[in-house]
């Protein structure tokens, strides 16, 4: 790689077509809007515009400026000879067919005079289902095979729920979940499998990925850069936001913590640079683990209020004559960190003569989700508005009617 410490960097994004990013939820676009902003050059490459051509490896690039906001607005376009860039991030998504191995091929010749992360020869041994496999005391019970009844012999085998992947794909598509008692499991195996002709991989399914999801660790040169919480919509057993999911804050445990360290020196010796960890944690609790704020442990986060704290602002409540909630008491979308925010709703709806005014979509949704919103005085999406508001600045909506 160049050095670049003196100068602004060239970077390329190679990525699927634009109109099939959800660039609401993507961790590239993300990564564009923060380089951008940083004053780097950012370009967006479609694989199939990039060619050898003459001893030089081109692309039709778009320049582009990227935000999660309003996505890819491409800037300007021209022909880049991608040995004229810093660095290359090969984002293009799954199937890793023979084009994608085609474009890990590619990219190859562009090191070492451009760093490209990540690189090539790692993507190529790193197929996202079956790297796991390296690291077998970390993963749940799993078998990998194309044969219906060698997965079928492992589920009676083990007696457990099964989660059925196909190697290739990515964002929760083609998986199912084979129930241990399932009556179709015959059909669903070998449908799964094509009759025996494609490799896929089963796992014990882990019963708390219905309610509490998985928790997506991201890494950059083997030390956590971040991590969220996923958590499945209702009726889904997949946590992928492209699926519905809902982000949260998230803390490691120190289980986590080890893992993480296990595995670095592999990822940085196979040139996996910037990966996501997608891990059930085991130790979410319930409400059978109450502590109180001085005793909750480094590792752990608060996720609800407990009885002591609920009764607290109950009777705070009980003689108020205005209300204004913006802000949940906790992870309401998890049925068993939703215990304090329901019960401080449906206190204020049962208060007479009382003002209640809800401001915040978080706060909205809680008061949908345990059918009170028809009690409550208003009810506003704006959290960060309505604050404003009470400290008395000026809002820009408003300020910009007319006087008349």
């Amino acid at each position: 790689m160049k050095n670049n410490r003196k100068h602004r960097l060239r970077i390329g994004f190679v990525m699927d077509p634009i109109r099939k990013i959800l660039y609401r939820e993507d961790t590239s676009v993300s990564i564009m809007e923060e380089a951008g902003n940083r004053g780097h050059r950012i370009y967006y490459i479609e694989p199939k515009n990039i060619f050898f051509k003459a001893g030089r490896l081109l692309a039709l690039a778009n320049r582009v400026r990227a935000g999660l906001k309003n996505g890819i607005h491409v800037l300007s376009e021209e022909t880049l000879d991608l040995r004229s860039l810093d660095i290359v991030f090969n984002r293009k998504d799954p199937p890793f067919d023979l084009s994608y191995l085609y474009l890990t091929q590619i990219l190859e010749l562009l090191e070492p005079d451009v760093f490209v992360i990540n690189s090539p020869r790692g993507v190529r041994k790193a197929n996202e289902k079956l790297y796991i496999l390296s690291f077998p005391q970390w993963i749940p019970p799993t078998i990998v095979s194309n044969n219906p009844v060698q997965i079928a012999r492992f589920q009676r085998e083990k007696k457990i729920d099964l989660i059925l992947k196909p190697l290739d794909q990515k964002g929760g598509t083609g998986i199912a979940l084979l129930p241990y008692g399932a009556s179709d499991k015959k059909r669903t195996i070998g449908k799964m499998t094509r009759r025996g002709s494609r490799w896929i991989m089963a796992q014990k399914y882990l019963a708390q990925n219905s309610t509490h999801g998985d928790k997506r660790i991201l890494l950059l040169n083997g030390k956590v850069i971040g991590a969220f919480q996923r958590i499945p919509k209702k009726g889904e057993f997949r946590s992928n936001l492209s699926l519905g999911g809902t982000a949260l804050p998230a803390r490691l445990t120190q289980r986590e913590k080890r893992l993480i360290a296990s595995i670095r020196p592999k990822l940085l010796k196979d040139g996996l640079y910037f990966v996501g960890l997608d891990v059930v944690a085991k130790n979410i609790t319930a409400t059978d683990n109450l502590k109180t704020v001085e005793t909750i442990p480094d590792d752990w986060m608060g996720v609800d209020i407990g009885p002591k704290t609920t009764e607290k602002f109950k009777n705070a409540l009980s003689s108020a004559k205005t209300i204004i909630w913006n802000g949940p008491m906790g992870i309401f979308e998890v049925n068993e960190f939703s215990q304090g925010t329901k019960a401080i709703a449906e206190h204020i709806a049962k208060l007479k003569n009382v003002t209640s005014i809800i401001g915040g979509g978080d706060t909205a949704a809680a008061v949908s989700k345990f059918n009170v919103e028809k009690s409550m005085t208003h009810i506003s999406t704006g959290g960060g508005a309505s604050l404003e508001f009470l400290e008395g600045k000026e809002l820009p909506g408003i300020a910009a009617l007319p006087d008349n």
